[in-house]
Parts: structure tokens; C-alpha cells; sequence
């Protein structure tokens, strides 16, 4: 089980790293450009890929601290996971 834990957090921190990367991304290459111009470059695709994969590695990394205490947090925790 700790080493689930173990892995969970990595993955939340990539997952975190991720999302920062491809928001960077987007910021420096938007140039001011409308939101249209924007989408049909590379750049914004490689930057929606990197936000995707952070979004997805943070759900799999708070699934992965949720789990072992799931039990103790009972229904709150539940809900509160769901929220989060």
C-alpha cells in the first residue's frame, strides 16, 4: 500500500508540472493572438495535449491518496473527493 502512495504522489507532481508546462506553453505563444488564430497553431495543440495529460495524471494521482483512507473518510470523504 505505500508503495501505491508512493507512486500517487509522483504522479500528482507530474500531473502538477504537466498543467504548469502546457499553461506556460499557451501563455508565451498566445501573443496576443484572438482565441481563433490561436487554436489552429501547433503550438496550442501541443499545450492542450500537456494540460489533458497533467488533468489526467492528477485525477489518477488524488484516486491514488484517496483510496487507502477510504475507509476512515467514509461518505464526507467521498463528496469531498468528488468536489476536489
Amino acid at each position: 500500500m505505500e508503495r501505491f502512495l508512493h507512486v500517487g504522489r509522483i504522479t500528482l507532481i507530474v500531473g502538477g508540472l504537466l498543467l504548469a508546462l502546457g499553461s506556460g506553453l499557451q501563455a508565451a505563444t498566445s501573443g496576443g493572438d484572438p482565441f481563433s488564430v490561436q487554436v489552429t497553431s501547433s503550438a496550442f495543440a501541443v499545450s492542450a495535449a500537456l494540460r489533458l495529460a497533467g488533468a489526467v495524471a492528477m485525477i489518477i494521482g488524488l484516486t491514488a491518496l484517496y483510496l487507502p483512507a477510504a475507509d476512515r473518510a467514509g461518505r464526507f470523504g467521498l463528496v469531498a473527493y468528488f468536489l476536489v
